[in-house]
């Protein structure tokens, strides 16, 4: 992954080694580690305002529906 991927990466290498190294702490014995997974984003842009979502977003994320989107657009000013 680091040599495919290494300048497009959000993570440093080293900061990825030390994610990966405390995430071994982490797994059930008997669990076989989860494999990496990379995506790759494009026409990524900052909103001009800052928007607080109304509810709590894991760092894995959640779907919005189209009428959160369109009011997310709307208070950033977009």
């Amino acid at each position: 992954m680091l040599k495919k991927y290494e300048k497009e990466l959000f993570l440093t290498p080293k900061e990825l080694r030390e994610y990966d190294r405390e995430r071994a702490k982490w797994h059930s014995r008997g669990r076989r580690p989860r494999p990496w997974m990379v995506l790759k984003m494009k026409n990524i842009r900052k909103y001009p305002k800052p928007v607080k979502p109304q509810r709590f977003i894991a760092v894995s994320g959640r779907y919005i529906k189209e009428r959160e989107y369109r009011e997310i657009l709307r208070k950033s000013g977009l």
